[in-house]
């Protein structure tokens, strides 16, 4: 809800539209934005509804501005978008991965400041890093096949890492975590090391650094690879996240993937159940 300080009789909305996306701002504050669900550029008309009373609506103001594309998330690039601004941005994972009517949780491992290493100050290194993540990942694993999350998780390292993964062992560990509940998890790898904001300034990606990029993320991409959902990962616990958990419901594809579910019995009538004692 956007609170209007100090009240007026009047209220200026803007709508920018850029292909599949249109972001809103009321009286200048942001309100939100919508990604169509097939990744369609938005067509059609603008109307208004009031809950109460009435309100009489002025003549619209239509700018058109050439923009580039909206802000995309290629991890084939070695730059990103700040990842505080990934809502409805589509997400390009190559080769990679191929498009989930469930949708897929994103476990998103930073690149460090240089190859091989795991970011300023870190120990330990790309071993470390790894060590760290495949933690993160088991953790996490864990926690949503107690809560009967449907969609995979997608662990993705940087390229850099790879050399000094034992992926063999890495994938293991993930299916054991997994207790073959719904789609396999898996591992792939992105290029991404700096915000595309802000070019190859060796300062500004320090900045950069500090702002996020160089936080673990995980974000929730739906079946058309559209971001719904991008928060810092700090532990398992994300799993409940109240957005978190709307949108693994919202695009839960029912009965599909296949998985282990409870014996159903139905009582007997002489079973007793559902009698009162005297």
């Amino acid at each position: 809800a956007i609170e209007l300080k100090p009240a007026g009789a009047s209220v200026k909305l803007e709508l920018a539209v850029t292909g599949p996306v249109v972001k809103a701002w009321v009286a200048g504050k942001y309100a939100g934005s919508y990604h169509t669900v097939d990744g369609s550029p938005i067509e059609g008309y603008v109307g208004f509804g009031t809950a109460a009373g009435s309100a009489a609506i002025g003549a619209p103001i239509v700018t058109r501005e050439d923009q580039g594309p909206v802000a995309n998330l290629d991890f084939e690039e070695e730059t990103a978008p700040e990842f505080s601004e990934l809502s409805n941005a589509s997400v390009f994972f190559g080769k990679q991965m191929e498009p989930l009517t469930n949708g897929a949780l994103v476990l998103w491992i930073p690149a460090g400041s240089e190859p091989g290493t795991a970011g300023p100050g870190a120990k330990g290194g790309a071993a470390g890093e790894i060590a760290r993540a495949r933690r993160s990942a088991v953790q996490l694993l864990g926690r949503m096949a107690q809560t009967g999350v449907a969609q995979p998780l997608v662990v993705a390292l940087p390229l850099d890492y790879e050399e000094h993964l034992d992926r063999a062992a890495f994938e293991k560990a993930l299916r054991e975590a997994s207790h073959e509940s719904g789609l396999p998890p898996r591992l792939i790898f992105h290029r991404i090391k700096r915000s595309s904001a802000l070019g190859k300034n060796a300062e500004a990606l320090g900045r950069s650094q500090e702002k996020g990029l160089a936080r673990r993320w995980i974000f929730f991409v739906d079946s058309a690879h559209v971001v719904r959902l991008s928060t810092p990962f700090t532990s398992a616990s994300v799993i409940h996240h109240i957005q978190l958990e709307h949108w693994l419901t919202v695009f839960r594809d029912h009965g599909r993937p296949e998985r282990k579910l409870p014996a159903f019995s139905r009582p007997t009538p002489n079973s007793g159940g559902g009698e009162d004692d005297d």
